[in-house]
């Protein structure tokens, strides 16, 4: 995140769209799974908007185009 925003992650533009997604969603599922008993899981919204943004805007600039157009 920068200034309190989702970016895209340098390292994941240069791989297959499959591997970005895969990776996106093992990421975001294991930080699920651990927060899964806390009382507050219903936060968990917020983070979900962060790693979608995040993905799309990283699939965005391996197309070389606009977030937009990716949703």
């Amino acid at each position: 995140m920068a200034k309190g925003k989702p970016t895209y992650r340098v390292e994941r533009v240069v791989d297959f769209d499959y591997d970005v997604v895969s990776r996106y969603q093992a990421e975001y599922w294991g930080f699920v799974q651990y927060y899964l008993p806390a009382f507050n899981v219903h936060l968990l919204h917020l983070v979900r908007w962060v790693v979608e943004t995040s993905l799309a805007k990283t699939l965005a600039a391996k197309h070389k185009t606009m977030v937009s157009k990716i949703f």
